[in-house]
């Protein structure tokens, strides 16, 4: 199959964690001729991606991984975003479910700390361990400039030093607030969908009638199977649900997004 190039410049598929990415990154590969090998959101990959000369960055099509919304004034072509989010509570259970199962992640030892009984669900949600427990789609969407903001790099250098993770927002409710507008703001300005990980091959739909998509055929990579007691689950959702009011209100935009595309298609 002939791969086509971007056609207006780079295309950056941000990939918020446990969304689907994986897969969808699988499809960019086939559909792209040169893509930037998967960015794992580490210190190192992160950098190594700032630091590349400009002329090396631009013999890339498509780039894809876990960096925030900014990535694209690295280029000097224009650049379309894509991304997949997911309902906050299905999103932070299936962290805490791939991190418990990984023995390979960085927060695996403080979940499942060896000779000591695991990190119960609840305790984890309730927890500072990740940044994955709060707001997180708002923080990666709502971004601005190249730099993640100060006190995620700071949590980034800890995790990866060995420290115990301790993931602390300087935010009140204004804070959060204006990040979420912002987010909303940088969706309808950048970004050519956000698809839905629960709508997924809908979401493919769009994408392909946007963007030089040619095979979207996909099997599910990294599929993490729930394991948690309904009570736990209910206690669990409760807390996930408090602590990412301002996720929701961004997956619900999306929803509204996505429906008026999904409309646009059929007109």
């Amino acid at each position: 199959m002939k791969r086509p190039a971007v056609p207006a410049g780079k295309l950056l598929f941000l990939h918020v964690p446990k969304c689907g990415g994986a897969t969808f990154y699988r499809i960019l590969t086939r559909n792209f001729r040169r893509v930037y090998p998967p960015i794992n959101g580490s210190l190192e990959s992160i950098e190594q991606l700032r630091s590349l000369p400009r002329r090396e960055l631009e013999r890339y099509d498509a780039f894809g991984g876990h960096f925030f919304f900014g990535a694209h004034e690295l280029f000097a072509s224009p650049c379309t975003y894509v991304s997949f989010v997911r309902h906050p509570v299905p999103r932070v259970l299936s962290n805490y479910l791939y991190i418990f199962q990984s023995k390979a992640h960085v927060l695996h030892k403080f979940v499942c700390p060896e000779g000591r009984a695991p990190m119960p669900l609840l305790d984890f949600v309730a927890s500072n361990l990740s940044g994955a427990l709060e707001n997180q789609v708002v923080l990666m969407l709502g971004n601005r400039g190249i730099r993640r903001p100060e006190f995620i790099e700071r949590f980034a250098l800890e995790v990866q030093e060995g420290k115990y993770p301790n993931f602390r927002i300087p935010f009140d409710d204004d804070g959060w607030s204006a990040l979420l507008e912002r987010a909303r703001s940088n969706i309808e300005t950048h970004f050519a969908c956000v698809g839905l990980t629960e709508r997924f091959d809908e979401s493919l739909g769009v994408m392909r009638s946007l963007l030089p998509l040619a095979d979207v055929s996909y099997a599910a990579v990294n599929v993490t199977i729930a394991k948690a007691s309904d009570a736990d689950l209910k206690a669990a959702s409760e807390v996930i649900l408090r602590r990412n009011r301002y996720d929701l209100a961004l997956y619900e935009f999306c929803v509204r997004r996505l429906e008026r595309q999904i409309e646009a298609r059929k007109s």
